[in-house]
């Protein structure tokens, strides 16, 4: 077996005992409809520490925080983040929030950018099945203008308009989230899913993330995530897909070591080349880092 490094571009922090008036609502609930019961990761503080002492059998070299809180200014969940990395060296970049349809997007993510270095690009949930706001052009404008790339969530069903999105901002660099949320493994389903990310592929612009399966597949395998990898690799090719855990979220599926390690059987076959591109080429270039 080669030897394994690897860029982790999809992690959450949190500590719900904040002085910054913080939310995390969604972890906070008992449950969720997509992610199940949520008692194994409805700890109160999952910092830098934390997965730090979690992942320290297959470390990391990098990680890339993704948007964390729903709730409080998410200013702050950027200046705390910031504070974790200058005490632990973690995370590498963040991914923040900014309302994207707002008019003070533009405004808004400078000061995220002001308040760390570490800032990257922005995730907006609020944009999830709402692809088709007319004011959102004015954000990812602002996102272009920075530099800074969109992290964009939706299922197959939004594909056609984010491929629109994508060519209408060409210098815009986008990740397809968790490989576009495929939540179901029904036949029918991944033949919809399946048609409309190779309709998005050729839009140059946009990587795929392969992370956070599980949500869709709660008892997978290495045979049931196998093809899901597989078709992210056929269809984007591995120079334009980046692998990524979605921890802890998908800790309530796996251990962090189970999925590393199913993910390299998988991908087994690339070349060294390949494999040092979806492992930590593609997050390099895209992330900066």
């Amino acid at each position: 077996m080669r030897p394994f490094t690897f860029i982790d571009t999809h992690i959450h922090l949190w500590n719900f005992d904040n002085d910054r008036s913080l939310e995390y609502n969604w972890v906070q609930a008992p449950s969720d409809a997509l992610l199940g019961e949520l008692t194994e990761i409805r700890i109160p503080r999952w910092d830098a520490d934390r997965f730090i002492a979690e992942t320290r059998h297959i470390p990391p070299t990098h990680v890339v925080h993704v948007q964390a809180a729903d709730g409080g200014d998410p200013l702050e969940e950027t200046a705390w983040l910031q504070e974790q990395h200058q005490r632990s060296g973690w995370p590498n970049a963040i991914v923040a929030h900014v309302p994207l349809c707002s008019p003070r997007a533009a405004e808004l993510l400078a000061q995220h950018q002001h308040r760390s270095g570490l800032v990257r690009g922005v995730r907006d949930m609020t944009t999830f099945g709402a692809l088709g706001q007319p004011e959102l052009e004015n954000g990812l404008s602002a996102l272009e203008a920075a530099g800074m790339s969109w992290e964009a969530t939706c299922t197959w069903g939004e594909m056609a308009r984010l491929k629109e999105l994508a060519l209408r901002h060409p210098d815009l660099r986008i990740a397809l989230g968790h490989a576009g949320f495929p939540v179901s493994r029904e036949e029918s389903y991944l033949k919809h899913w399946y048609a409309a990310c190779s309709d998005l592929a050729e839009a140059p612009n946009i990587v795929c993330k392969v992370s956070g399966l599980g949500m869709g597949d709660h008892t997978w395998t290495l045979e049931s995530l196998r093809p899901m990898v597989k078709a992210c690799l056929d269809i984007f090719g591995p120079e334009r897909c980046m692998f990524g855990t979605n921890w802890p979220v998908d800790r309530l599926y796996a251990s962090y070591d189970a999925v590393l390690t199913t993910c390299q059987d998988i991908t087994r076959d690339l070349s060294p080349s390949h494999a040092q591109a979806f492992y930590a080429g593609t997050a390099q270039r895209f992330y900066g880092l």
